[in-house]
């Protein structure tokens, strides 16, 4: 059984930690998503969004094993005004460990927060991918997740927009024992 919880400022270590690991396993096969110094895998950033409460920590029994950003608020350079005004999650920086690999953490994660979307009373499940990682848009589509649109935003590399219905999903919410129970709602 693994565990998920909001991560806490004294986290900002193992979070960037698994970000990291994560980019550099991104680099080894080619990709330049999260280079090297981009301030959004940065302790400025990333420290602010734990502070918001917006990052989770997923664990199995070894230590955090997965990050992933969840938020109320979505990005004004890639939804509009109508998509912003409905309720919707947001997710971002999500990472497995490079050696947790392979065992479909990343997928179950992706399932929990969806879950937990549903639960907050959310519509709809949002995200925006580099637009350079094909190999991550066909993970999304082959996992449900619905193509929106390719934009370009000048000083952005992100860009191709993805969503899903918040639906409930017992399983995924079965499979994390959640050790942390701050309620948030959608407004």
């Amino acid at each position: 059984m693994m565990t998920i919880r909001r991560a806490d400022p004294d986290d900002l270590p193992a979070v960037l930690g698994i970000l990291h690991a994560a980019a550099d396993a991104l680099h080894e096969r080619g990709y330049d998503q999260w280079p090297d110094g981009a301030p959004t895998l940065g302790p400025g950033k990333v420290g602010a969004q734990i502070k918001r409460g917006e990052f989770w920590i997923a664990s199995d029994g070894a230590g955090p094993v997965a990050v992933i950003a969840i938020s109320l608020l979505g990005d004004r350079d890639f939804w509009t005004a109508a998509e912003l005004a409905e309720p919707s999650v947001y997710l971002s920086k999500a990472a497995v460990l490079p050696s947790q690999a392979g065992r479909g953490i990343g997928a179950l994660l992706f399932r929990w927060a969806t879950d937990y979307a549903a639960r907050l009373g959310a519509d709809w499940v949002r995200l925006d991918a580099w637009r350079t990682n094909t190999g991550l848009h066909d993970y999304y589509a082959r996992r449900g997740w619905c193509w929106v649109r390719a934009m370009t935003v000048p000083g952005r590399k992100s860009g191709v927009l993805f969503m899903r219905q918040a639906l409930p999903d017992l399983e995924a919410r079965e499979a994390f024992t959640v050790t942390e129970t701050t309620a948030v709602t959608v407004p």
